[in-house]
């Protein structure tokens, strides 16, 4: 019998196990954490306006991919090109009456404004819908 009330525990673990699990993914859901991609590539040809391959100001249109607001950034799928990783801080400023990045949904087509690092990740000064 023993071994039947070790079983019983182990399946009991499991099943809480999977319960706290899905209960994170809703919750992470609805604060906004949709999705979070780090290796991205560049903005694309004719995307941007900063020398091909190096850093400087950028401008890119383009549609929401996934946002992660933990983190503070967004993967933006420029028109026209690869997906770019996108940074906001608290000097980002925001348009068309978004207050944050949280007022932002993955399939939003938006406008950025801001500084391309040396690693493709575009720091953003602005982002507004478009």
């Amino acid at each position: 019998m023993q071994s039947s009330g070790f079983s019983n525990r182990i399946v009991l673990a499991v099943v809480g196990g999977l319960v706290v699990a899905l209960i994170g993914v809703a919750v992470a859901t609805h604060l906004g954490a949709y999705h979070f991609t780090d290796a991205l590539g560049g903005a694309g040809s004719g995307s941007t306006t900063s020398p091909s391959g190096g850093q400087g100001s950028v401008q890119v249109t383009g549609t929401i991919v996934s946002i992660d607001i933990f983190a503070d950034t967004f993967v933006l799928k420029p028109d026209g090109g690869a997906n770019v990783k996108v940074a906001v801080t608290s000097a980002t400023q925001y348009g068309g009456g978004a207050t944050a990045l949280g007022s932002f949904d993955p399939g939003q087509h938006v406008a950025v404004s801001g500084t391309k690092r040396a690693n493709g990740t575009i720091q953003a000064t602005s982002v507004t819908p478009a």
